[in-house]
């Protein structure tokens, strides 16, 4: 099925081909490149963070297997909804994958840990993925906002719903 682009996704893209080209913005590229790599990074470091210094494997595993059913089923959506990417190289626009898998990770920490302060940045972290996508012209607006969506709908849903028996935290000597 052909997904076309909305009368908004062609104006905020048409923005962003004007707006990313001027002179003084140029390093925000960089910027941009860097959120969008940083997405791999962050996923080691919270198995890294909960498997083996928080030693809970119970979230560890609803991180990694969620991860994976986001990226499994943000792939068979591409294949559904055929859709050019903004600069013309693929078919594979939407949903964005980068946007679902960030806010698939920040809302599972935010909601595993709701009183902590760096919810905040998680959740600006996870905004500003999703506005590389747009920078670097992968993907219009309505992909991005729906990859937050798919990533926060299997943040609660595994939270809530995956049990993978008693949390087992390992004690250090």
């Amino acid at each position: 099925m052909q997904l076309l682009p909305t009368a908004v996704d062609r104006a905020i893209d048409a923005w962003v081909k004007v707006i990313s080209y001027a002179p003084e913005l140029r390093f925000t590229a960089w910027l941009a490149w860097f959120f969008s790599i940083s997405l791999i990074l962050a996923i080691l470091f919270a198995v890294y963070y909960f498997g083996f210094v928080k030693r809970d494997f119970k979230f560890t595993w609803k991180l990694v297997i969620s991860s994976a059913v986001v990226a499994l089923a943000v792939e068979v959506l591409k294949r559904v909804f055929v859709r050019a990417r903004p600069d013309g190289s693929d078919l594979f626009s939407f949903p964005s994958r980068h946007t679902a898998l960030a806010f698939l990770l920040a809302f599972l920490v935010i909601l595993q840990n709701p009183k902590d302060k760096s919810r905040y940045l998680l959740l600006l972290w996870a905004c500003l993925v999703g506005f590389s996508r747009l920078w670097l012209e992968q993907h219009y607006l309505t992909d991005v906002v729906v990859g937050a969506v798919i990533g926060i709908v299997f943040a609660v849903f595994a939270l809530n719903y995956w049990d993978f028996g008693k949390n087992k935290k390992l004690k250090r000597n």
